[in-house]
């Protein structure tokens, strides 16, 4: 199987998988290589479902995105939210929408509350 999913995002799964696999098609882009300008696959990561991969897409969007302004980031939030809303359409997943649309928010929570100290592993040491 070799879907496309959004731009240059290829869903792809071979008889035996237990997951998907996301990859990025693109064009080789460094005139020193013996194959400038052949597409070449890069994978992304092995989302287990359709929903994961989307998400996946939704972030790696928003993090490269070329945004300098808050307008800009909107503008291309909402081209995002059309392109899962158009897959929900598709494959008829609400939980796709659910999950997906609020992006940002889920993408600002991730990471450490830099409210609370960060507690230490490893052993303790010895008092002398």
């Amino acid at each position: 199987m070799k879907v496309n999913l959004y731009k240059n995002y290829w869903l792809t799964s071979s008889v035996g998988d237990l997951c998907f696999t996301l990859k990025s098609i693109k064009p080789i882009q460094d005139k020193k290589s013996k194959k400038y300008g052949e597409e070449s696959e890069v994978t992304i990561c092995y989302p287990v479902t359709i929903e994961g991969a989307v998400k996946n897409i939704c972030e790696k969007e928003i993090i490269n995105s070329n945004a300098t302004t808050l307008e800009e980031i909107v503008k291309e939030e909402k081209i995002l939210q059309a392109m899962v809303e158009e897959l929900g359409r598709h494959i008829g997943v609400d939980s796709i929408m659910k999950n997906i649309i609020h992006l940002p928010k889920e993408f600002l929570a991730q990471g450490d509350d830099p409210t609370k100290e960060i507690k230490k592993r490893g052993r303790k040491k010895k008092a002398v």
